[in-house]
């Protein structure tokens, strides 16, 4: 259970557009924004999240989710073209030239507005751009209520080699960047993915970065790491990682660390996460020998995740391209020394050889060198991994991440409405 301990309570209603969940009992698709949304609940801010999980308004503890209306197709068809019709100048012309998706889009706004003038909303935040509709972009313009957007990684980083990024897309490119230069405040969760941010338009004057945080209260140290390993049936020293099975997540850099160390360490390398690379991960391990070394468990529920971070030696996060990295604090929380690639965010998280090591992407002899030391001596496992847990809990708690977005909140709501340019 998350908890937190700010001094105040903020009076304000907050709008949240963001991925849908697919999960029932879930209030969006990432468990990071449930937490901080709950943070946000906790610290007296009245949140609302409009989404297509929900077909009537629906409570999730302290948040509320609304639906995005169904009925009367008709008429929100008319009012998405008067929406047009008096926003047309916003609408890049690579939006407006691809109707169908446009006028969907527009709709969606129409119910973006819907709920901020029912509800009273005084901000409107957007996750990963326009995601939903425009991401608030017409629903600012028509209400005046000011907007904040939360670039996370998937909406502004992009690599067509490894088929990664919305914005491989020309609509939500487009609509991308007409968002984030109309959004009152924009935030990231690195300086790397602020740059990012600032290419596509974004005002520098109020980009911030936002560092993320970690439910201090669910990751934490393990009273016997040796028996919670027994527990989870690894014997012997564990290296983790957790990552979706994709390229961009760089696990065949991990193997081809490990096939280094083969016949010099004893390891078993934990792999959590599932997805389209885990045959070919699977035959990598076969070609490198490490078949018994490695254990596949697939997707593991929230609930149970924090015990593979406690349980470990050493985490592992070999991303090619990284925003942030919340599996970092995960570790770092549980108080496991990490090692990171540097590929992008991560590098500004783990502070090299103080709560880990930063090494280049798809550097294999490089994390063998790391790893082989780690596991030599676990005085300095346990002396990053203190480090780590100490910067987890001054830096990182939810407590500091929810100030941050009241800030955000009340930076935006001082601003005022201010005029909006021509998107093209």
């Amino acid at each position: 259970m998350l908890t937190l301990t700010l001094k105040r309570r903020v009076r304000m209603r907050v709008l949240i557009l963001a991925p849908p969940s697919t999960e029932t009992g879930r209030i969006t698709r990432f468990s990071f924004i449930d937490e901080e949304l709950q943070g946000l609940s906790n610290a007296g801010v009245e949140v609302f999240v409009l989404t297509s999980s929900v077909e009537v308004e629906t409570r999730i503890g302290p948040v509320t989710l609304l639906p995005i209306p169904r009925d009367h197709i008709w008429n929100r068809r008319v009012r998405s073209l008067g929406l047009i019709a008096r926003h047309r100048h916003l609408i890049p012309g690579t939006c407006l030239r691809d109707v169908s998706n446009c006028i969907h889009r527009v709709r969606v706004e129409d119910a973006i507005r819907e709920a901020v003038q029912k509800h009273h909303i005084d901000v409107i935040h957007s996750h990963f751009g326009p995601f939903l509709g425009f991401g608030g972009l017409l629903a600012r313009a028509e209400t005046g209520v000011p907007l904040v957007s939360t670039f996370r990684g998937m909406d502004l980083l992009m690599d067509e080699a490894m088929g990664y990024g919305l914005r491989r897309t020309e609509f939500y490119s487009a609509a991308l960047r007409a968002q984030a230069g109309a959004a009152d405040v924009t935030t990231y969760a690195s300086d790397f993915m602020r740059d990012a941010g600032l290419r596509v338009g974004a005002d520098p004057a109020t980009a911030i970065t936002i560092r993320k945080g970690v439910d201090l209260d669910h990751f934490d140290l393990a009273p016997d790491r040796e028996e919670l390993r027994a527990e989870l049936g690894v014997d012997g020293p564990m290296i983790l990682t957790v990552a979706g099975l994709i390229r961009r997540k760089g696990v065949d850099t991990i193997l081809r660390a490990l096939g280094r160390l083969r016949d010099s360490h004893d390891f078993t390398l934990v792999i959590c996460g599932k997805g389209p690379e885990t045959p070919a991960l699977r035959k990598l391990g076969e070609e490198l020998g490490l078949t018994d070394r490695l254990d596949f468990r697939g997707r593991v529920p929230r609930d149970q995740i924090q015990r593979y971070f406690a349980a470990c030696d050493v985490f592992i996060l070999a991303s090619r391209m990284e925003a942030a990295g919340n599996v970092l604090l995960e570790a770092m929380g549980a108080g496991r020394p990490v090692i990171a690639t540097d590929s992008g965010g991560p590098g500004e998280y783990v502070r090299n050889d103080r709560t880990g090591f930063v090494i280049p992407v798809d550097d294999d002899a490089a994390m063998a060198d790391r790893l082989a030391h780690l596991l030599d001596n676990p005085e300095v496992q346990e002396r990053l991994g203190s480090a780590g847990r100490e910067i987890a809990h001054a830096e990182h708690g939810y407590d500091v991440v929810v100030k941050g977005f009241i800030s955000a909140y009340e930076r935006a709501r001082a601003s005022g409405s201010r005029p909006l340019a021509d998107a093209r």
